[in-house]
């Protein structure tokens, strides 16, 4: 049973339910910039242990990092748990800024990224989002769009010890949009660092 203080302090600081939520564009600074050109090549081994893992699942339908795919008509993606190879101080903006600049790379362009950090009891979740759409390239006359693979969405979550990465495309169905380019080649793309 609660003592007298308990209920004071409760009725005074009550628990809230509720989770305490924090969002917003995820802003792009000069020292974070730093950080990334310091952290790079920590980054591409992260990369090449990903790629590592996609090739060796597709030959021997095993995983390290318990990867999940979702195949669909309008959208392809791949769910990494890279819980054994991030510390879990690491910051996950450096590794989507990464994975972001390497999908720009190949002629795409960053239309959003964005964080959202929640507070639930005694657990805390970060999520990363980067948006990525290909850069329109259309000539005079020209009535389909090349929509390279479609649109990209990086997704890097933490929770506690755990890190999970979404890749995901979408891609469009309308006649004025070309075929999406096959899902592993911009895999080989974005992950193949070598």
């Amino acid at each position: 049973m609660p003592s007298f203080v308990d209920n004071i302090l409760t009725s005074l600081f009550p628990k809230s339910a509720e989770p305490v939520s924090v969002s917003g564009p995820l802003k792009w600074t000069t020292e974070l910039n730093q950080k990334l050109s310091f952290w790079q090549p920590e980054g591409i081994k992260i990369l090449q242990q990903i790629q590592a893992d996609i090739s060796r699942q597709r030959v021997i339908d095993t995983s390290e990092l318990d990867l999940q795919w979702y195949n669909d008509r309008a959208a392809n993606g791949l769910m990494a748990d890279l819980s054994s190879i991030m510390p879990p101080e690491a910051d996950l903006r450096l590794l989507g800024r990464l994975i972001s600049n390497r999908v720009s790379n190949i002629g795409y362009r960053l239309y959003t990224a964005e964080y959202n950090t929640t507070e639930k009891g005694e657990e805390i979740e970060n999520n990363y989002w980067f948006y990525l759409k290909p850069i329109p390239n259309i000539e005079e006359g020209q009535t389909v769009h090349d929509q390279k693979y479609g649109n990209v969405k990086i997704e890097l979550i933490q929770r506690n010890e755990r890190v999970h990465l979404k890749f995901l495309c979408t891609v469009y169905s309308g006649f004025n949009y070309s075929q999406p380019l096959p899902f592993d080649s911009l895999l080989r793309e974005v992950f193949d660092a070598g």
